[in-house]
């Protein structure tokens, strides 16, 4: 069996090109199709929604939960996950001699040296290279543009990322990274994603809300911007919707959503 923990700095060795892959998370499926490697692309978890084109793919259970024996039937000889994922699943696959390999994409730098990593193993090394300029090339045009309107004073930003219970995106984050690329400061400072407490809130200066969680239906989005304006400690401080998609998963799509929270801080200047 071939089990392979790879650094996204290190250069991957030299291996057989998969034919048949799995991804264990969205924001990798969504890679290998930013690389034009879809056709080895055989099953894909929950919420692998973008684009349109994966959902034709076969599902194999949840991020946290996959389901093994779908993933067997798929025959795959590669599976690609992320390190946030269940330490239980690498256990498994070992156990069951699936080989897989780990792809952090936990920072701006390693989303877009993702699209190496990944072109180097599916032989996409061409597409892989024009996503990396495509990527720089954006990348500069968000900070230019950002860069033009000078902001007072560093505003005080609280991002959750869940509603129940309250969840905050902390230090150490891609989210945090996007808001410090964006001139303000997380009102957290905890590592990860710590649950948050009311108190918290009440005793801290809040410039911004930033709503950066999934909301499956319009009622319970109207029911989590109810909750914020309607406490005393928040009811004036303005509440941001962002899209979930963009600024939670870290992605060919980022660099959106760090464009949409970029605007949201400059437009309240």
């Amino acid at each position: 069996m071939r089990t392979i923990f790879l650094l996204i700095a290190l250069t991957s060795v030299a291996h057989a090109s998969p034919k048949r892959i799995v991804t264990l998370s969205p924001a990798l499926s969504e890679m290998i199709y930013a690389i034009h490697a879809d056709d080895a692309l055989v099953g894909v978890v929950e919420f692998s929604d973008f684009p349109e084109a994966v959902k034709k793919k076969t599902q194999v259970g949840a991020f946290n939960k996959p389901n093994m024996e779908k993933i067997i039937s798929l025959k795959p000889d590669m599976v690609f996950l992320s390190p946030e994922g269940p330490s239980d699943i690498r256990v498994q696959l070992e156990r069951l001699h699936l080989p897989f390999t780990i792809i952090p994409m936990d920072t701006f730098d390693h989303v877009k040296a993702s699209a190496k990593v990944l072109g180097d193993y599916l032989q996409r090394t061409e597409e892989a290279r024009a996503f990396e300029k495509n990527w720089d090339d954006e990348f500069k045009k968000v900070i230019k543009a950002h860069n033009r309107v000078k902001l007072f004073r560093k505003p005080i930003v609280f991002i959750e990322v869940q509603n129940e219970p309250l969840m905050a995106a902390g230090k150490k984050t891609f989210i945090n990274e996007m808001i410090e690329l964006c001139g303000a400061k997380n009102s957290v400072t905890q590592s990860g994603y710590p649950v948050v407490s009311k108190e918290f809130i009440a005793t801290t200066h809040l410039d911004h809300i930033l709503l950066a969680d999934y909301f499956p239906t319009q009622k319970i989005k109207d029911e989590a911007l109810a909750k914020w304006h309607s406490w005393t400690p928040t009811k004036e401080t303005p509440v941001h919707l962002l899209n979930s998609d963009l600024v939670s998963r870290p992605g060919p799509r980022l660099l959106q959503g760090l464009k949409q929270v970029c605007e949201i801080l400059e437009s309240s200047q």
